[in-house]
């Protein structure tokens, strides 16, 4: 079993390879696969996928400045080792993300991603083991919705007090940012696929 978590960990970050390189670089506005951009002809459908999206930030008060501001990058792998080992850039506008449809059954994880603080940048890589707070796995297909999530303590997250001896933080579903907006965000970006109509009704569900 060791031997198999072993294997599956370095295929993991070998997928990352590309990945990093490219998310170190830029945030891209379509979901990436790999180093690859994913083809919209290549998106599974409603039925048999789900589209995962959210929001994240960093707090920028952690680093002497008020409210809090956009994760400039973001990588995810797929690891349930029933499915095929995925390394996912997800397209970013703003502080939305939203991933490419993936296969229901998937296990995410956000491994990596970058926050700024003044004129330094520092690069967190998590790893793939144990449990993350914002870890999902897919279990319907549709829309799964990941939350607004924070780079903040567990503390924060529980109680919005900023506490600098605070333990580590991580992402936490602990943001004000609206489903609504992450929606319309990434709309234009699933124009003319199946997913255009359920997105729309989704956002007509929630302006109500």
């Amino acid at each position: 079993m060791k031997r198999i978590a072993k294997t599956a960990e370095v295929g993991v970050l070998s997928l990352l390879l590309g990945a990093l390189a490219l998310s170190c670089a830029t945030a891209p506005s379509e979901p990436y696969l790999g180093s690859k951009e994913v083809n919209k002809k290549q998106y599974g459908d409603p039925e048999s996928s789900t589209l995962i999206y959210g929001s994240v930030k960093q707090i920028s008060s952690v680093f002497n400045a008020l409210g809090s501001k956009d994760i400039q990058s973001l990588e995810m792998v797929q690891l349930n080792q029933k499915g095929e080992a995925l390394a996912i850039t997800p397209g970013r506008e703003g502080s939305t993300f939203y991933t490419q449809p993936i296969p229901v059954g998937s296990s995410l994880k956000i491994v990596f991603f970058k926050i700024q603080g003044g004129n330094s940048t520092t690069l967190f890589y998590r790893g793939i083991q144990g449990k993350g707070p914002s870890d999902v796995r897919v279990e319907k297909p549709g829309l799964l919705y990941l939350g607004s999530l924070l780079f903040c303590s567990e503390q924060y997250a529980k109680t919005h007090k900023l506490n600098l001896a605070d333990p580590d933080a991580d992402l936490y579903p602990a943001g004000d940012d609206k489903e609504i907006r992450a929606l319309r965000d990434m709309l234009p970006h699933f124009r003319g696929t199946a997913w255009e109509p359920i997105i729309s009704a989704r956002i007509k569900e929630l302006a109500k």
